[in-house]
């Protein structure tokens, strides 16, 4: 009996066997919460599980120009658009050949256009796109930008009717936008009226006086029509039997 019960407490630690067994039951349920906590542990963190390992960054796009074409703008109005890129390493910087026309600028970081445009013309520009790579990709390409004039009624001055006498038919005018160009409607004093296909002034004055009449044409501009208008003094001069 004396050789099992040594070799029984050869497996306990030094001097366990002088512990109690109140002490013994201790350390051992202490030893149970520490392996069960480091499975818990492992179990929601993966403990060298590569499984589940976040995944590596995806690997960059090819570096593109995604911007196909620019808006057109119009001559006194101000003019934003902007080009954008895809793909490769941000941040980007873009770079324009040649210039844009005066009064435009262009933001070297963010791609955009702004300013008020003071000349027609159509021009073509070559925008370049270097990314932050190393070494740095670059692609390029050529946007053509359209600047249109002005829609203007360039009719100044009407003439003066009389009363019973036909009006002299007058036709007013305009000048740039897109056409066709589209009249609006005018409700006319002294009985004369406006019509908006041939743009004109027509009918006999009924009465006599002095107003003024606001004429407005649009454009065929798309997604937007412009407009432009203009107020005319108009005079019917009493009938030659009335004095």
């Amino acid at each position: 009996m004396r050789s099992v019960r040594a070799n029984h407490l050869k497996y306990w630690p030094v001097g366990a066997h002088n512990l109690s067994v109140h002490d013994r039951a201790y350390r051992i349920s202490r030893l149970g919460i520490a392996l069960a906590a480091t499975a818990a542990f492992c179990s929601l963190l993966g403990c060298n599980d590569m499984s589940k390992a976040p995944p590596p960054d995806p690997v960059p796009g090819e570096l593109a120009i995604a911007t196909t074409f620019l808006p057109d703008g119009d001559v006194g109005e101000p003019y934003v658009a902007a080009v954008g890129g895809s793909g490769g390493i941000t941040p980007y910087k873009w770079s324009v050949s040649p210039a844009l026309p005066p009064s435009l600028t262009f933001d070297q970081t963010s791609g955009s256009i702004s300013g008020t445009p003071t000349t027609a013309a159509t021009t073509t520009h070559t925008f370049t796109l270097q990314d932050s790579s190393n070494p740095a990709d670059t692609v390029q390409k050529s946007l053509s930008l359209t600047v249109e004039p002005p829609l203007l009624v360039n009719t100044t001055s009407l003439p003066v009717g009389r009363v019973n006498v036909p009006y002299p038919v007058t036709t007013l005018t305009a000048v740039g936008g897109l056409p066709p160009l589209v009249w609006q409607p005018v409700a006319m004093p002294f009985g004369l009226t406006f019509d908006p296909a041939s743009h004109s002034i027509l009918g006999t004055p009924l009465t006599s006086g002095t107003t003024s009449v606001t004429f407005t044409v649009r454009d065929s501009s798309s997604p937007f029509n412009k407009t432009a208008s203009a107020t005319l003094g108009l005079t019917i001069a009493p009938s030659l039997t009335s004095r």
